[in-house]
Order: C-alpha cells, then sequence, then structure tokens
C-alpha cells in the first residue's frame, strides 16, 4: 500500500503544482492588518512568483481587480487573469475570469465561486507600486503546495521593493523563485 501511495505522490508532482514534504506553516509573516480594499483595486502584473514543478508557459500575467461591493459590510471583486505563451509564439491572449471577497485585513479569498474562506494573504503592499502575496494548501496528509508572488503595478519595474526581497530571502528557497516574462511579444 504504501509503494502504492509513493507512485502515486510522484505522479502528482510530475502533473501538478510543486509539493513539498509536510504540512503547510503558518502564515510566514504579518497579512497586512488595515488592508485599503479600494486602493488594492486595479491591474497588477505578476513578476516573481513560487515556481511549479512542471513547465506551464504562461508569461505576460496581468490581473485585474474590480470592485463589486454593494455595501460597506462585505467587500466582493471580480478578477480577471489575462496570459499568453510562447508555445504559440504569443499570438493568443488567453483570459480567466473569478470572483473574491475580502475577509479580515488582507485576507483575500477568489475562485470561480464566492469562496468561504481566505486563500490568498498579502503579507505587504503599498498599494501603488507592489504587492506580496502568499498561499498554501494541503495536498494530502503529507504533502502541501505553497505559493507566493510579487506583483507590480508596471510590468518591468526597475527595482525590487525591498520589502519583498527580505520577504524572499526569510521565508522562500530562492531555488524555486521564478521571473515572469513582461518584454515585446507581451499585449496588455
Amino acid at each position: 500500500m504504501k509503494v502504492i501511495f509513493f507512485l502515486f505522490v510522484i505522479v502528482f508532482v510530475k502533473i501538478d503544482a510543486r509539493v513539498f514534504v509536510g504540512k503547510c506553516r503558518k502564515i510566514p509573516a504579518p497579512v497586512v492588518e488595515h488592508f485599503e480594499f479600494k486602493n488594492y483595486m486595479g491591474v497588477w502584473y505578476e513578476i516573481l512568483w513560487y515556481d511549479d514543478e512542471y513547465e506551464t508557459f504562461d508569461e505576460c500575467l496581468q490581473f485585474t481587480y474590480e470592485d463589486t461591493s454593494t455595501c460597506d459590510s462585505e467587500k466582493t471583486f471580480k478578477t480577471q487573469l489575462k496570459l499568453q505563451s510562447p508555445t504559440d509564439n504569443y499570438e493568443e491572449q488567453q483570459k480567466y475570469y473569478g470572483v473574491g471577497k475580502q475577509f479580515d485585513g488582507g485576507k483575500l479569498g477568489t475562485g470561480t465561486i464566492y469562496p468561504t474562506a481566505p486563500n490568498y494573504f498579502v503579507l505587504a503592499t503599498d498599494y501603488c507600486n507592489y504587492s506580496f502575496v502568499w498561499d498554501c494548501f494541503n495536498v494530502n496528509a503529507t504533502h502541501y503546495n505553497e505559493r507566493m508572488w510579487y506583483f507590480d503595478r508596471q510590468p518591468n519595474p526597475s527595482s525590487i521593493p525591498r520589502k519583498v526581497q527580505s520577504l524572499i530571502s526569510k521565508h522562500f528557497d530562492k531555488r524555486y523563485v521564478r521571473k515572469t516574462y513582461h518584454g515585446d511579444k507581451c499585449r496588455y
């Protein structure tokens, strides 16, 4: 039985996101407490991310968050992800849509339906330039998937904010941090 489980884990690792042995750790840094929801809305570009084990060929990633709140007591938003891929020579732009909700502070939930719990944690942002987001989920009793992203309001920022550099160096394995392409072939 253990052999079958081990083979399942090996296959899963090869066809899905990078998994690590163990269970999700606690949030590695404090979540933004006094989160300015309206200032967070708008366009963000993925600059750095925690690598998946397989190549996704997703480049030119642009996220748009739009406030859909109808009252002050519940903050909701819709999301749009645009990306291009070198596998089709950057000719086609793919779009994905979702919805989201703010829970407490910088704890956000996103998905294709309104989430019941947060699954994205904003660990740092200045709203005008950068955002650093983390999430983690337990795949099974022995493995977990951890992700992080550095987003910026510009597709090619001149430098990485010190806060982002500090979070990455203190809490993440730099071997798995990748840069997203935002070059001449991207159409925004």
